[in-house]
């Protein structure tokens, strides 16, 4: 894997994330898109991993020389596809859905901690202007009576380490149809969707989901030790979210009860965590996962000694953060 060439200093704003699709039939409206962040700092400065004012520092030429995705034809036609979007946020979903297995590859190859954050060696000077906040989504219909849930899946499997790091993304458009609500595997879900293609309980997916008091108590320690490992390397706190904690409450039971492990879900529907986040009414930039660690301490220990990982712990563009835990699956997803 080569090193990346120079790019130019400061970062563009990301787009606005997508409205809420209301619940049942009705198709809520897209999300408005962020203002353009401004130049800074030396233009000919490179992307560092070490400094997170250059996370941005991204140009096509960069894309074109770091060569994770060389020999994936998924992962180089998404990048193809997502190139030649520009900053339209409908196109790139649509190379998205259009090549979801290129998703993964092309975490690795340009998220935080990925081959453009680490292969560069000089330091930026700045960062460019912070994006514009996107626009709210319409409201959908209001949807019928959810399902009784039917009984949780068992345990996820044991001793795995936590998955790829997210990449920082673009802000979802409005317009999924949002399911009713309903109780899945035990818990309240103000989303759910038909659609399953595993072992869901009556086909009904999780998507936006409460936990229940026992996992509660988990996640507020996971959070206290996430702090503390963000103050201990100069980083400022992150404030809790509940709507990045439902969607990533969801995404966890989802695996759980389906089962896999993995950021990409199997259905498209709510495939990205990026759209799942839209669903629950916010925006992500960022998520790490685990499986079959005991405790937050040992989640915590996992995700700090992978470099990914730590590094979406201590980006300090993000600035709010949702956890989730379900029958050994952890989770852990991060907007700006």
């Amino acid at each position: 894997m080569g090193s990346c060439p120079a790019c130019s200093a400061g970062s563009t704003g990301g787009s606005g994330g997508g409205g809420t699709g209301g619940a049942g039939g009705a198709t809520g409206g897209a999300g408005g898109t962020g203002n353009t962040g401004g130049t800074g700092g030396d233009p000919s400065c490179a992307v560092q991993a070490s400094d997170p004012a250059c996370n941005d520092c991204i140009t096509t030429q960069c894309l074109q020389q770091c060569q994770v995705c060389s020999g994936n034809t998924a992962c180089l036609s998404l990048l193809d596809c997502i190139t030649g979007c520009g900053s339209s946020t409908s196109c790139q979903s649509a190379c998205a859905n259009q090549f979801p297995d290129g998703i993964d590859p092309l975490m690795d190859f340009v998220g935080v901690g990925g081959c453009v954050d680490t292969e560069c060696s000089s330091v930026c000077d700045g960062s460019g202007g912070t994006g514009g906040t996107g626009g709210t989504g319409g409201t959908g219909g209001t949807g019928g009576t959810g399902g009784t849930g039917g009984t949780g899946g068992t345990g996820g499997s044991t001793g795995g380490t936590g998955g790829t790091g997210g990449t920082g993304g673009t802000g979802g458009t409005g317009g999924s149809t949002g399911g009713s609500g309903g109780s899945v595997a035990g818990h309240a879900c103000s989303v759910t969707d038909p659609n399953g293609t595993g072992d869901e309980a009556g086909g009904i997916i999780p998507v936006c989901c409460a936990p229940d008091a026992s996992e509660k108590t988990l996640i507020d320690e996971v959070f206290v030790l996430l702090n503390e490992h963000r103050a201990n390397n100069g980083r400022a706190p992150l404030s809790y979210d509940d709507k990045l904690e439902a969607t990533i409450q969801g995404h966890c039971i989802h695996m759980g009860v389906h089962s896999f492990f993995d950021h990409t879900a199997p259905e498209s529907a709510v495939s990205s965590p990026w759209t799942r986040a839209s669903l629950c009414g916010t925006s992500a930039n960022g998520e790490n996962i685990a499986s079959g660690q005991s405790s937050p301490a040992s989640v915590m220990t996992s995700w700090t000694n992978s470099s990914g990982h730590n590094a979406n712990m201590l980006n300090s563009s993000f600035t709010r953060v949702g956890i989730g835990y379900y029958q050994g699956y952890w989770g852990q997803i991060f907007g700006m």
